[in-house]
């Protein structure tokens, strides 16, 4: 059983409050390391298989780097850790006839083999640079396919040779789920996210959608097995499998399914979970007969990340897998109807930071990249606070003493405040709009009004800006301000939000257009935005904004810092780096309240003094996002750690 992870599948929600103290020696002009917020051990996929016949359990765990964790049934000893470089996760693993497994990394979109028999990982590079992530794997003969994000394509990789085989469809950007057809050349590949099921004929090139019509709605077909002559395809965010007849394409038969998909097959069953009334059991399909049967397995409420039959050295065939992605381990023995439920012993991985910011006292504020959470570090009492119950988050803006947060995937916009809403509190979603990342937030003081520039789903074209009424509660969505763009820069000063652009909104992976800078008064999200003169030739991205002293505005347009003078409309450039990579963020400011403006772009740290404009870079570190302390001092990211640089 092949998985892609969908990694939120059954993180517990908690909250917790640490009193950790991190003793550091604080330099002048030197940077440190404060803190590692994120340590966990999170499986975000699995797989089984014999090699030579001894059969392993394979496990992805994400972290700074991803690591691929084997280990050896019945006995469950962990033989193996090795690390996936370049990657911070990977979506996808499967196995091969020999049992080796192969894996699709991000954000990279490296591919990976790994044999146990010798424990030796090749890393045989990537398909080509517009790949990110690898989100599904399909062994067909002596040949792999693969499925990719952000543009959509399939690629071959086949004697040490990747060739891209194509986009599925023009319209949806991700490829999440492949299956192919044994005996022929149809290979089955879901999309997302307006659910797609498409039946490709390798070799005429005909493609068929065969989703009908009434599953369309859903964001994705995000997981295909194919057993006995049957494809099974699980949609995304319903709890359904759909059967279909392989040959045909005929639409057979809706099963109510909580796992990632369906086992492999033995003696014609496939087995998933489901659960009902928070208890989770194991469920058995028959191909032939199309009779499902409760197996009254209780899998501990937990649905099953991964399923695959393999044979013990005691002879039995056991269905082995991951229950959750906390490390919950599955051995069933399907001919005694018996269950072996434990935990498997999970080496815990520093998680990337995903994104930094401070409120209005001056507490850091991480957020950990796909596993989500939420740290807050005081950088005087040392204290520090962990939100379990709040995804990945995209952006922030302090207000009233406490933080607003744009949240991936759901595109939630909460409210985190430490007394009133300790866990964090979802005031509105973005996601009636066709939108998950709330990436760029802004609070207007005078007008009471919280402006959020979106960025759109896979599937959806154009970004969104909303107006959120501090007093009211209530919101007002306008859909595509800016056609093939999404606002990804928001700051406000004297009665405007100003805000930035991105050229990659879903419409073509080279960017559509001339990045914009904009303003909108605060007080009327349908006026007409008035087009500021661009800072500088042709941008694609303007990532990052803020108002800094005499009411300036500076912004980071591709490579190139900007200090725009609303009087006379002019802004003054000063070039940071020649090259930038990413489609809706590279990089970050703040000002530092010491006459110099800090920030980074493309890994580097940098700061400007705000009347000279004198350039400086600090350090050679990689530095991601940038935020002041209530020490006065400025906090940023490398990887999964938080480091200092004590001004």
């Amino acid at each position: 059983m092949k998985r892609i992870g969908k990694f939120m599948l059954s993180i517990g929600i908690v909250f917790m409050l640490l009193s950790t103290g991190v003793d550091v020696t604080a330099t002048k002009g030197g940077i440190e390391k404060v803190d590692t917020p994120f340590a966990r051990t999170v499986a975000m996929s699995g797989a089984a298989a014999n090699v030579n016949g001894v059969p392993y359990q394979y496990v992805i765990l994400q972290g700074e780097p991803a690591v691929l964790a084997v280990y050896k049934l019945p006995s469950k000893e962990l033989i193996d850790q090795v690390r996936l470089p370049k990657s911070t996760a990977a979506w996808a693993i499967t196995t091969d006839k020999s049992g080796q497994a192969w894996i699709g990394g991000t954000p990279t979109a490296a591919l990976y083999s790994y044999n146990p028999a010798n424990k030796k990982l090749i890393n045989h590079g990537t398909p080509d640079s517009s790949h990110t992530s690898i989100l599904d794997l399909e062994v067909v003969g002596d040949a792999i396919y693969g499925s990719t994000a952000p543009n959509g394509k399939v690629f071959k990789f086949q004697n040490g040779k990747f060739a891209t085989i194509g986009a599925a469809t023009g319209i949806q950007k991700n490829a999440r789920s492949l299956a192919f057809q044994t005996g022929s050349n149809r290979l089955f590949v879901g999309s997302g996210s307006k659910a797609s099921l498409i039946v490709w004929d390798l070799k005429t090139n005909k493609k068929t959608e065969i989703l009908p019509a009434k599953y369309r709605t859903e964001s994705d077909v995000y997981d295909l097995d194919f057993a006995e002559g049957l494809i099974f395809a699980k949609l995304s965010p319903s709890k359904k499998v759909l059967v279909f007849d392989a040959k045909t394409n005929k639409f057979m038969k809706e099963l109510a399914v909580g796992s990632r998909g369906v086992s492999s097959p033995l003696d014609g069953n496939v087995y998933y979970s489901y659960m009902t009334n928070s208890s989770t059991s194991l469920y058995q399909f028959n191909t032939k007969s199309s009779i499902t049967k409760d197996m009254k397995i209780n899998l501990a409420g937990t649905e099953a990340v991964s399923m695959d039959f393999v044979k013990l050295p005691s002879g039995d065939t056991m269905l082995t897998g991951l229950l959750g992605n906390t490390g919950t381990h599955l051995l069933y023995n399907q001919t005694k109807n018996k269950v072996e439920i434990s935990k498997l012993n999970l080496p815990k991985q520093s998680v990337p930071i995903h994104t930094i910011s401070s409120d209005g006292k001056g507490s850091i504020f991480t957020s950990g990249y796909v596993s989500g959470q939420v740290s807050i570090l005081n950088p005087i009492t040392k204290n520090k606070t962990q939100i379990t119950s709040i995804g990945q988050v995209e952006g922030m803006t302090p207000y009233n003493g406490g933080m607003y947060l744009g949240v991936y995937p759901a595109g939630d916009v909460m409210y985190y405040h430490p007394e009133t809403n300790p866990h964090g509190k979802t005031v509105f979603s973005v996601s009636q709009n066709g939108q998950n990342r709330p990436i760029s937030l802004a609070i207007a003081p005078n007008e009471k009004v919280l402006a959020v520039g979106s960025h759109p789903k896979q599937g959806t074209v154009s970004g969104s800006l909303s107006y959120y009424n501090l007093n009211t509660k209530k919101v007002v969505n306008r859909k595509a301000p800016f056609p093939n763009q999404s606002i990804v820069a928001l700051t406000y000063s004297n009665g405007y939000f100003y805000g930035g652009t991105s050229t990659f909104a879903n419409s073509k992976s080279g960017g559509i257009g001339i990045a914009k800078f904009f303003r909108i008064p605060a007080n009327n999200i349908n006026a007409k935005p008035e087009e500021l003169p661009s800072p500088i030739a042709k941008p694609r991205l303007i990532s990052a904004m803020i108002t800094g002293p005499s009411s300036t505005i500076w912004g980071v347009a591709d490579g190139t810092v900007f200090i725009y003078n609303s009087k006379t409309m002019k802004s003054k450039t000063i070039p940071v780096v020649s090259r930038t990579s990413g489609q809706i963020r590279n990089g970050s400011l703040v000002d530092g309240k010491d006459g110099f403006i800090y920030g980074t772009i493309e890994n580097k740290l940098f700061r400007i003094h705000s009347t000279s404009f004198k350039l400086e870079l600090l350090g050679t570190q990689q530095s991601n996002g940038v935020a002041l302390g209530a020490d006065g001092n400025i906090y940023f990211t490398t990887a999964g750690d938080i480091l200092r640089y004590n001004k």
